[in-house]
Order: structure tokens, then C-alpha cells, then sequence
């Protein structure tokens, strides 16, 4: 049987968070002092409101805080025109509604996919290409996202068809955006 520790990881890693991060986040929602003991049944429970919003709004601040490690790469994605357009949208709209004191151009696009693959981690990709729109055909559109997007896109490379791999793309990003609800996610 898997040690607690070792679930923990699972359960870490299906939220597309690191053990620490999700650690932290248990302390900041029960106090420092909490017992790690109760740990393991909090994350289940967090398994189990996958579609939360706030739990997509945590990934999505996460993704946000890992971009400024500046160890982003680009990588293209071929995403369906709604998917696409959907993205663009949020990424405007977000923009608008931040404070005055953060520059508008530090938000991007990026942050959303790459938060959208980290939270793919775990689930069964081949049915997640849930978008009904045709792809767009060519080299698609670049992006700057963290290493975790990196290898989840290298993972799908390698299980996926090219054409079902962008499909798998289009969908999680849909279902990341419907996920994290209309408001800011700070």
C-alpha cells in the first residue's frame, strides 16, 4: 500500500501542483500547525471538485507565480477557432480588470494554457477532446508556457495522433477557461 507521502504526490500532481505547493496550500487553509495526518483526506476531497472554480483559480495562480521563474519556453498550439477565441477574450478581459500598478502585458495567454495542461495531469486525455470546432490548420500559434506544459504537450505527442493531440489541447483549454468562472482569478 502507498505511503501517505507518496499519495500525497498523486494527488499533488493530478492538481497540477508540486508536493510542497499543495502542502502549503493545506497549511494556508487549516494553519501552520495543522497535522500533516489530515492532509491526504483534504486533497481527495479536492480530487473530487475538480471543477471548483477557486480550485482553478489556485492553478491559475500558480502558473502565474511559476512564469516568473523566466524559465518559460515557446511552443505552438493548434487550437480550435472557439477555443482560440475564447482564450483571446479571457486574456483581454483579465487584462482590463487588473490593478493599475501591474502592467497589462505581463498577463498573457500562456498563463491560461499553461494552467489548463497542468491541471490535465492524471486524467484521461483521449477523453478530454471534447471541443466540437475543426482545428486550424498550419503551425498553429506560439506560446509561452512552463515546463510541466512542456512535457504534458511531449506526453500527448507521444500517446496521441497529431490532429487528436491539438483536439485533446482545445479541449482542456475550453474546459480550464469554463472552469475558472467570469471573475479575475486574483
Amino acid at each position: 500500500m502507498p505511503s501517505d507521502s507518496h499519495q500525497l504526490r498523486v494527488y499533488a500532481r493530478a492538481l497540477g501542483l508540486t508536493y510542497e505547493q499543495l502542502l502549503d496550500w493545506y497549511a494556508d487553509d487549516h494553519g501552520e500547525q495543522a497535522p500533516h495526518s489530515g492532509a491526504l483526506a483534504w486533497a481527495r476531497s479536492l480530487i473530487n471538485r475538480a471543477d471548483d472554480p477557486a480550485l482553478a483559480q489556485r492553478e491559475f495562480r500558480a502558473s502565474v507565480a511559476d512564469s516568473e521563474s523566466l524559465t518559460w519556453q515557446p511552443l505552438a498550439f493548434r487550437l480550435g477557432p472557439g477555443a482560440h477565441a475564447a482564450l483571446m477574450a479571457r486574456t483581454d478581459t483579465d487584462r482590463k480588470a487588473l490593478p493599475s500598478t501591474v502592467r497589462r502585458s505581463f498577463l498573457s495567454p500562456g498563463h491560461y494554457l499553461d494552467a489548463a495542461l497542468r491541471s490535465a495531469h492524471g486524467q484521461p486525455l483521449d477523453q478530454l477532446a471534447t471541443t466540437q470546432d475543426p482545428l486550424h490548420r498550419g503551425g498553429g500559434t506560439l506560446f509561452l508556457v512552463g515546463t510541466d506544459a512542456h512535457e504534458m504537450a511531449k506526453t500527448l505527442t507521444t500517446q496521441l495522433t497529431a490532429e487528436t493531440k491539438h483536439a485533446v489541447i482545445s479541449g482542456l483549454t475550453t474546459r480550464f477557461l469554463n472552469r475558472l468562472g467570469p471573475q479575475p482569478p486574483w
